[in-house]
């Protein structure tokens, strides 16, 4: 799937994926991220949610501006960038981008959560 189409639930997925998101010892229903912290699966939602998103432009250093659509740019010099109709759907897109690249594997936990070669 294109980085630049995710949505919705598919999108907080792969976020906290690029977080370096996986099940926690515990229990499968809480993101472990690879910085020691944890996030309820039921409750983590960045695409919607401030709180969590607001967060990571910090995190992966994001310009994040309207066009005409939101856009966030990473990378070195901010080269790179992500589009979305909401500023969170774009800082989730770029996040994404930076750790994945253009194209992430299909679907959400049902164990297809390769990134894609295409």
């Amino acid at each position: 799937m294109k980085t630049s189409e995710l949505t919705g639930a598919d999108l907080d997925y792969w976020v906290a994926k690029a977080q370096g998101g996986r099940d926690h010892k515990i229990s499968p229903e809480i993101w472990r991220f690879s910085d020691g912290s944890n996030a309820s699966k039921k409750d983590y939602h960045p695409s919607t949610n401030w709180a969590q998103c607001g967060e990571l432009i910090e995190k992966f250093e994001l310009l994040v501006f309207k066009d005409t659509a939101w856009t966030a740019q990473y990378g070195d010099y901010a080269f790179e960038q992500e589009h979305g109709e909401t500023p969170q759907e774009a800082i989730g897109r770029a996040v994404v981008a930076s750790v994945f690249g253009d194209t992430v594997g299909v679907g959400l936990p049902d164990g297809k959560e390769e990134v894609s070669d295409e």
